[in-house]
């Protein structure tokens, strides 16, 4: 994959990871704060298993958002996964419970 390539997917990434943290925001009726996205391309058990060996020892959960592109008829399935420390997702995890 060319540089330009792997520039414009982060820029990609980055622009959906505000607009999932954003929309979570909102309905969530948090302040919620984004670090910058990470991307990689990888077999999905590689890269899984680097997550969770980096995050095992902060987070026990993740939200995980189905995700489909549509470029010109082209179809791209994905999964954003997003990570928050444990304080936060205590935070999130209640206000979800309150809202069931």
């Amino acid at each position: 994959m060319s540089p330009l390539n792997q520039s414009l997917i982060e820029e990609v990434g980055n622009i959906l990871a505000g607009s999932y943290v954003s929309s979570l925001s909102n309905f969530l009726g948090l302040n919620i704060k984004l670090s910058p996205p990470m991307q990689t391309f990888d077999m999905l058990g590689a890269i899984i298993d680097h997550i969770l060996i980096e995050m095992s020892q902060k987070a026990e959960h993740a939200l995980l958002f189905d995700t489909l592109f549509m470029i010109e008829g082209n179809r791209m399935n994905g999964t954003f996964l997003t990570l928050f420390d444990p304080d936060s997702m205590d935070i999130i995890l209640e206000r979800i419970d309150k809202m069931i």
